[in-house]
């Protein structure tokens, strides 16, 4: 066997293949180009002529038709265009004999131009004639005989020129169409070896893709099976998360209630003892255990908030509410925080509101009374203004607008862009002056989205600062609009006076569902000082049957106060039962609970309104006193539906 002779190698085969065709490629795009250069060169001058042929039929019907127009007008002004126009002519006629200079014979093209001079010679003769104001003759002229003889041999020649350059056109396109099949023929006899080449590759690289997306079947696979394993860790996890943040919101809602319990006692007694100290030491002593007992229970309320909003279990309830209820609420309630430091407190209507939109009254009043105390805590000299208007009144997408406009400390920008952060006050000088935690603005701002607004701020270092609120209302069809204005319900004190629950005088029965015995003194002594008679019971089956009882005896208690949380019936039970066998008198939620959800628990069973423990000595009397007078300090007047 002669081994010297090995076979050629299929790699240089298909190379040298590669390398002639491409070769032939390369000499193909040469062609090419310079085929599609001749093709742009001959449609120029294709289109090109087009033009010139209707440029050049154009023109003459013009020319006849200005010495015409002069002839029958006198107006010489036909001269100008003609001379124009001639002029454009004659360079539209050199231009197409020199891109087509075999389109007519030579004899004709002499007659031609004969006939072009004489009628070029009678239409200047006509221009002369208008001139001197023979339009007669002018117009004779142009209907002689010999005019009409030149008229037709010009325009034979006009024909025949117009007729040639087409066929001029029409050749060249057929010409070119000739090189461009010849081109492609020649384009599809290289191809097709290289195209049998490709192929082959083809079939190989098929043959190597599906070996490779074999095994990348098989890596996709184990990568499913992974990460089915990660997405039921991922679900236990999630599981686990959730039973942990259940456990969290609970831990969170039994602290509440058990710090919330003892601070009743601790800052109602320290309350009854500062009225009857006389030593300064003490009552600066009991005023500082006042005032921090204050600030723990504003921090365990502002966690809570924040702990509901972070974990989803913030709850908005749009029902239907009054605006004008809710803002003299809370203006009667920060009216005191405003006498204490000598602040006007002043509430204005920007034009008509609703007199009811849909939101949640909670959110709103706990908003409102967020920005007016702040506002009120950095002012030290001035006034607070509270300005209500309503936005987009007649589109489907309106808002009430509420600005909030202080005379206080003001901010920086840099101040203002760390304002809505948890935790975070304007800088550290804020917090060591003024106290708080920081996150009553970031709540509140949560909040105000999630009733459809935000919340922004305009500030002036040194100047003071306005918040706006905004908040969705609804829609507002048949909703009457109102005007109202907002009297303070206390006379404004002077700076050095503290707040004085016994301006208001309660004339009235109340029954007080309580089991805690330090509550029940109390609850009785702050009610019994301002006036009330107070009734207690120990649990929900005694408040029970005692509000019956003197129902049906005529003499029914002008307000209830029940605690929720009680032995033997609960105040849900209690009031449930109440309503159910018709009893319609006043029944006021007392609770230490403020977790989501409590206040519509406590309005689902039938009360007419919810507070909270500790109780504020003020507030309790402001409520007994509503709710057992049910006055109505002010005026509302219908202005028309919105």
């Amino acid at each position: 066997m002669n081994t010297s002779k090995t076979p050629s190698s299929p790699v240089k085969a298909i190379s040298i293949a590669f390398i002639a065709n491409w070769t032939i490629l390369v000499l193909m795009g040469w062609m090419t180009f310079n085929a599609n250069q001749n093709t742009k060169i001959t449609t120029s001058r294709c289109i090109k002529l087009k033009e010139l042929q209707g440029m050049i039929i154009h023109l003459d019907e013009v020319l006849t038709m200005s010495a015409r127009m002069a002839a029958i007008t006198g107006n010489v002004k036909w001269e100008e265009r003609y001379t124009i126009n001639e002029a454009l002519l004659d360079d539209a006629i050199k231009q197409a004999i020199l891109l087509a200079p075999n389109v007519h014979n030579d004899s004709l093209a002499n007659k031609t131009n004969t006939a072009n001079i004489e009628l070029v010679k009678i239409e200047h003769q006509v221009f002369d004639l208008v001139h001197l104001g023979h339009l007669t003759e002018a117009l004779s002229l142009l209907e002689s005989d010999n005019y009409k003889l030149q008229k037709n041999t010009y325009s034979e020649g006009m024909d025949e020129l117009t007729t040639g350059l087409s066929t001029a056109a029409i050749d060249a396109f057929k010409h070119q169409q000739k090189m461009y099949n010849f081109q492609i023929l020649i384009i599809w006899f290289f191809l097709t070896p290289l195209l049998i080449i490709c192929w082959i590759y083809l079939v190989r690289a098929v043959r190597h893709w599906k070996t490779t997306l074999s095994q990348r079947v098989d890596e996709l696979q184990n990568e499913i099976i992974e990460r089915k394993q990660h997405e039921k860790k991922l679900a236990i996890s999630t599981e686990k998360a959730k039973i942990a943040n259940h456990s969290k919101s609970e831990f969170l809602a039994n602290m509440s209630h058990e710090i919330r319990t003892p601070m009743t006692a601790i800052m109602g007694y320290s309350e009854v003892v500062l009225e009857n100290a006389t030593d300064q030491d003490n009552i600066d002593n009991l005023k500082i255990i006042q005032r921090n007992g204050q600030h723990l229970l504003g921090i365990v309320n502002d966690i809570l908030d924040l702990s509901k909003i972070e974990s989803g279990h913030a709850e908005i309830k749009n029902v239907d509410c009054s605006p004008v209820q809710i803002l003299s609420e809370v203006t009667s309630l920060m009216q005191v925080r405003a006498d204490a430091k000598g602040l006007e407190l002043g509430v204005e209507y920007a034009g008509p509101i609703p007199q009811s939109i849909q939101s949640d009254p909670t959110r709103l009043r706990q908003i409102l009374i967020n920005l007016v105390g702040n506002a009120i805590k950095f002012t030290e000299i001035g006034d607070i203004r509270l300005i209500v208007r309503l936005l987009n009144p007649d589109s489907n997408d309106s808002k009430l607008k509420f600005d909030i406009v202080d005379q206080g400390i003001g901010m920086t920008e840099d101040q203002i862009d760390r304002l809505f952060k948890p935790f975070s006050q304007a800088d550290t000088s804020t917090t060591r002056k003024f106290g708080g935690t920081g996150l009553g603005l970031t709540i509140s701002k949560r909040f105000a989205e999630m009733l459809g607004g935000n919340i922004t701020v305009q500030s002036e270092f040194g100047q003071g600062s306005t918040f706006s609120f905004v908040v969705s209302t609804g829609p507002l069809k048949n909703v009457k609009l109102v005007k109202r204005k907002i009297k303070p319900r206390y006379p404004v004190r002077q700076v050095d006076r503290q707040p004085d629950p016994t301006n208001i005088q309660l004339n009235c029965r109340v029954l007080l569902a309580e089991d805690g015995p330090d509550n029940q003194t109390l609850i009785s002594f702050v009610l019994k000082k301002a006036g009330a008679e107070v009734t207690v019971a120990e649990n929900g089956q005694i408040a029970h049957d005692l509000v019956l009882k003197a129902w049906e005896d005529g003499t029914p208690f002008d307000v209830i106060l029940m605690d929720m949380q009680m032995p033997v019936m609960d105040g849900y039970e209690a009031t449930q039962k109440l309503r159910s066998e018709g009893y319609t008198g006043p029944i006021i939620a007392l609770t230490a609970h403020t977790m989501s959800g409590d206040r519509e628990k406590c309005l689902d069973a039938g009360c007419d309104d919810y507070t909270t423990k500790p109780i504020d000595r003020e507030k309790l009397i402001w409520f007994v006193d509503r709710y057992a007078t049910q006055h109505d300090e002010e005026q509302i007047i219908e202005i028309g539906n919105g």
